[in-house]
């Protein structure tokens, strides 16, 4: 492997998105329009996209039990949609359509781009600068974060089309670390969704409405919204706006890689296509490009996993303040990593296009059985091209199961993981009848024997690497290379710096579980492996 260096800036300082704000305001109209013209169609369409909105607004603003000029404005049009003009029907939707594009869309800022990628060396930009697993060149660039996979696959791809980045979702850092990662290998910045819970933070509210992150409100969830949402996707992807997405929609709360993966905007990629073959640019490709980023310890690990345990995924979908809304603990988190070296990793997987087939350097699509397809031809019926939303969405779906398949196979598995893994399941199997709140609750005075840890580490550690020659995971330098006892200790260290108390610490000759939720959460990232039967195996077999 050659180590992955700093590449030239001509095009990360001349990308689509350095045009943005020239264009800010024809893109707003015309996401404006083609709604418009889409919920005018006909009178039955715009009377229920507007009682679709008056009623789900309503719903959402009453559960907080209080009254207020909004909650009486959705009352009012709910109350007058049936009797009002054709007239005033469109002028309430084209009101909506204005106030929600003008809300979503997004800027940029190149004074803000150049500030955040080479003016913070000694924050975020001292942590992250990539350089490849393996290299030992210490003196040019930092060993903490570890730039892997498809990178110059992903590069020539970029200069033939558009480029959807698919990213993992476990942190809010996550944007932070690919943004900057994508601009040490000399590509331009991506376009991308944040929550707009975030926007109101005052850690995130500079930095993001400059960068050309775009507002998601996750909490509106009516017609109107959800599709002024795709179409604005879908005109920045028709222009040639690199984007970035989390298919996840939100952090993975038990720290799973994702597998149910929300597809509205990811449903966009066929339909920019689709839009540019019908207006006679075949040509103008989009291309998808998996993306798995893999931490040792996780900012916000605490209040994630404790939503995920409280079952409140619904009605705390949107958490206002964690972790990452205070600067000391962000801060801290960076500091402590850079102490111990605990690497991050950022792994590209091999490009798709929007059905989900294999794409190679030049463009080209492959089906899963290796043949070149024309993809113009997906979208043909009756000897043409043609949108057709329900065969479009089954095009979508199909592409996001080859994206979760991505997920699985470049997941990287680090020391943190192993351990957890290791502790969190020989305490289920040594407590069979207890349920998994009963086993988190139950405290660990005993502990285990160090070198009973170390054996099981050792013998997952086996596992995992066939695992990884086989093509199904990826491991960590640590995982791939040093002996148990090593990544036991390890672990161990960052599991003590920066959470509080720690995750797991040794007694003695005992290791003792000390957190059994984070010790939960940092196992689930080897979930879904088949590792519980050969742990089952390894149980049966030691006692």
């Amino acid at each position: 492997m050659k180590p992955i260096v700093d590449q030239p800036t001509d095009e990360a300082s001349s990308g689509r998105i350095f045009q943005f704000n020239a264009e800010r305001s024809d893109i707003v109209a015309e996401v404006i329009a083609r709604e418009l013209a889409a919920k005018s169609a006909t009178e039955a369409i715009l009377e229920y996209a507007l009682n679709d909105a008056a009623f789900r607004e309503i719903a959402r603003l009453e559960q907080s039990r209080r009254e207020s000029p909004e909650l009486s404005h959705w009352r009012s049009l709910y109350g007058r949609v049936g009797t009002m003009s054709r007239e005033a029907k469109q002028e309430a939707l084209e009101g909506m359509l204005r106030r929600y594009a003008r809300d979503i869309v997004g800027s940029f800022s190149p004074a803000v781009h150049k500030f955040v990628t080479n003016i913070l060396p000694y924050g975020f930009s001292l942590l992250l600068k990539p350089q490849l697993e393996g290299s030992t060149d210490h003196s040019r660039l930092s060993d903490r974060m570890i730039v892997q996979g498809e990178v110059d696959h992903m590069r020539a791809l970029s200069k033939l089309g558009t480029v959807i980045l698919v990213p993992t979702h476990q942190s809010h850092l996550d944007s932070v670390l690919v943004g900057l990662a994508l601009d040490r290998l000399g590509l331009p910045p991506f376009t991308y969704g944040a929550g707009k819970n975030l926007f109101t933070n005052p850690l995130w509210r500079f930095f993001l409405p400059n960068l050309g992150a775009y507002k998601v409100d996750r909490r509106l969830t009516h017609l109107i919204y959800k599709d002024v949402l795709k179409t604005y996707s879908t005109v920045l992807l028709e222009r040639g706006y690199h984007s970035l997405f989390f298919p996840g929609g939100t952090r993975a709360r038990s720290g799973e890689i994702e597998h149910k993966l929300k597809l509205g905007l990811l449903g966009t990629s066929v339909t920019a296509y689709t839009n540019n073959v019908l207006a006679g640019r075949p040509d103008k490709k989009i291309f998808i490009v998996p993306c798995t980023v893999s931490y040792n310890q996780v900012l916000e690990a605490e209040t994630l996993v404790d939503d995920q345990l409280k079952q409140l995924g619904q009605s705390r979908y949107i958490i206002e303040r964690d972790e990452s809304s205070e600067w000391r603990r962000i801060f801290r988190f960076v500091r402590q990593t850079l102490s111990l070296d605990a690497t991050v990793y950022v792994t590209f997987s091999k490009p798709l296009d929007p059905f989900g087939n294999s794409v190679d350097m030049t463009g080209q699509s492959y089906d899963r059985n290796g043949r070149a397809v024309d993809i113009e031809r997906y979208l043909w019926e009756d000897g043409e091209p043609k949108s057709l939303p329900q065969r479009d969405a089954e095009y979508t779906k199909e592409c996001g199961a080859r994206i979760v398949e991505a997920y699985m196979r470049d997941n990287v598995l680090l020391s943190t993981h192993v351990l957890a893994y290791a502790l969190f399941q020989s305490a289920k199997l040594a407590h069979p009848g207890l349920d998994l709140y009963q086993l988190i609750r139950r405290p660990d005075d005993v502990g285990t024997p160090i070198e009973e840890i170390n054996d099981i580490v050792d013998k997952l550690r086996e596992r995992l690497a066939a695992m990884a020659a086989d093509g199904q995971v990826r491991l960590g330098t640590m995982v791939a290379t040093a002996p148990a006892s090593r990544i036991v200790t390890r672990s161990l260290d960052i599991f003590g710096l920066y959470h509080s108390p720690a995750v797991a610490e040794r007694r003695g000759e005992r290791i003792h579980r000390t957190d059994m939720r984070l010790l939960f959460y940092y196992q689930n990232r080897m979930a879904d492996y088949g590792l519980e039967r050969f742990m089952r195996e390894l149980w049966t077999a030691s006692t």
